[in-house]
């Protein structure tokens, strides 16, 4: 698709070629292929220089950055999708899945201190109180939101640990 098709200039099929990309950095990230991590930020930035407007690549940018440990750059990419009213609204999982990632990658401090400059934090509450808890510091929150926020401590720390292992 990328070979036969990143020539056009009709919409429609310049989406599928972006897709193309976006799929490929996927793959890699999927598959934690370090290796191939250069391949992997090249075709998501392609994706993002044919459409750099739509938030899904910018998030896998993100998380293919944290892959490799450049976490400066994704939480910068990060603040194109949670900063985003339609990410946070319709699909605030990618949000949660990045900083849960990058959380469990050690990270929770820097992880706290990049949502708490986002639109996503107000919304995402629970993700704040557990990046608080992870990273140690004081806080006051409702019953319910600790319970949520418990949830994905746990689920951080799960994280953490097949990483570890791997």
């Amino acid at each position: 698709v990328i070979d036969r098709f990143g020539g056009s200039e009709d919409a429609g099929i310049l989406k599928k070629v972006a897709g193309a990309y976006e799929n490929k950095a996927l793959m890699i990230y999927e598959l934690k292929d370090i290796s191939r991590l250069d391949m992997a930020i090249q075709a998501a930035e392609n994706a993002i220089k044919i459409f750099p407007n739509d938030n899904t690549y910018h998030h896998t940018l993100a998380s293919v950055y944290g892959l490799g440990g450049r976490w400066p750059e994704a939480f910068e990419k990060a603040m194109f999708f949670a900063n985003d009213p339609v990410t946070i609204g319709e699909n605030p999982e990618e949000i949660l899945e990045f900083f849960i990632f990058a959380a469990a990658a050690g990270e929770p401090e820097a992880a706290l201190e990049a949502i708490n400059k986002t639109a996503a934090a107000a919304s995402l509450e629970p993700l704040v109180v557990a990046l608080k808890i992870l990273s140690g510091v004081d806080f006051h929150a409702p019953q319910e939101v600790m319970a949520v926020a418990s949830d994905i401590v746990k689920k951080v720390k799960n994280i953490g640990d097949k990483t570890d292992k791997s």
